[in-house]
């Protein structure tokens, strides 16, 4: 890194306009027509080796899958287009028996690449010892596969299910309890951000509802009903849109006109409305925090208070 060097750039001449780019950037440029001491015929001297060896096969194989995603994926799409590259010569060139099976070689034209006739299954590495250990991997899975054969396909029975059946247990439990699934624990970074998006969701929510109680389309009751600071029926959660003076009379405008004023002093007291907004939407949380505490208090003391008067009815 940082060390001055050369390198050689392969372009085809759709992609003539990554030289003037270079230009611009002031790299020098030397173009070159055949590259010095290049052998003839190196397209067929890269397919008879993959012919013969199984890792020089595997190696062409590899590269032609990483340089397609290159290409793909580069922050030059407007230069290197994927639509305009001959995958078909491309994996001729580097020697390729099959082309490999992935979305961008669905299309490739039959004229553009030739198929080998020597089967890649057949072909064996140059190196015995690796040759060896294929081998007794294909002998291990042919086995196995004439032994599921043998059986019909049957899978084992799992474990803690005797026979491949569930039923009850030792313990007399039922049926129901075995075939409960764990819940899937979530990373604790995934648990963070469903939190994080989950409180978001509720400040939006709050903030919305204080900007219509400022602007008068809702009441101080129903805005204290739908965050939860004051408990009541859902009837009653009115969002006076329009005025609201068609509720009770003029109750309801001098309702309105009491939760107008009292935004206006909030907001020329705080200097700004951003700030009023911000501290009233924090003791909002407060404020509906507290009640969900006293909330359940309240259900955990009735609980234990109706479990107390059923042990006393029972005996």
């Amino acid at each position: 890194m940082g060390r001055s060097g050369a390198a050689l750039a392969l372009l085809l001449p759709s992609e003539s306009a990554y030289v003037e780019l270079l230009r611009l950037r002031k790299v020098p440029l030397k173009e070159v027509e055949k590259l010095p001491g290049a052998p003839d015929g190196l397209t067929a001297w890269l397919r008879s080796e993959a012919e013969t060896d199984r890792e020089a096969m595997d190696k062409a194989t590899r590269a032609f899958v990483s340089f397609v995603r290159g290409y793909k994926e580069h922050h030059l799409k407007y230069i290197f287009r994927i639509q305009e590259l001959s995958l078909g010569r491309l994996a001729a060139a580097m020697g390729l028996l099959r082309l490999p099976r992935m979305p961008e070689t669905k299309k490739v034209p039959r004229d553009e690449f030739t198929p080998s006739q020597v089967d890649p299954e057949s072909v064996p590495f140059r190196d015995k010892t690796r040759e060896k250990q294929r081998q007794r991997q294909i002998k291990q899975k042919r086995v196995a596969e004439a032994e599921a054969a043998a059986t019909g396909g049957s899978q084992p029975p799992k474990r803690g299910a005797p026979d491949g059946k569930r039923g009850r247990g030792a313990d007399g439990q039922g049926q129901g309890q075995q075939q409960q699934q764990p819940e899937e624990k979530l990373p604790a970074a995934k648990r963070r951000q469903l939190q994080q998006r989950d409180e978001m969701a509720e400040l939006t929510r709050d903030y919305r509802l204080l900007t219509q109680l400022k602007k008068g389309k809702i009441t101080q009751r129903a805005f204290d009903l739908a965050t939860g600071i004051s408990s009541g029926s859902d009837d009653d959660l009115d969002l006076e849109a329009g005025g609201g003076g068609q509720r009770e009379g003029g109750g309801a405008g001098s309702a309105a006109g009491g939760a107008r004023g009292a935004g206006k002093g909030a907001g020329g007291g705080s200097g700004g409305g951003g700030g009023t907004e911000g501290s009233s939407v924090s003791r909002l949380l407060d404020k509906k925090r507290k009640k969900k505490k006293k909330k359940q208090k309240r259900q955990a003391a009735g609980a234990a208070g109706a479990g107390g008067a059923g042990a006393g009815g029972g005996q």
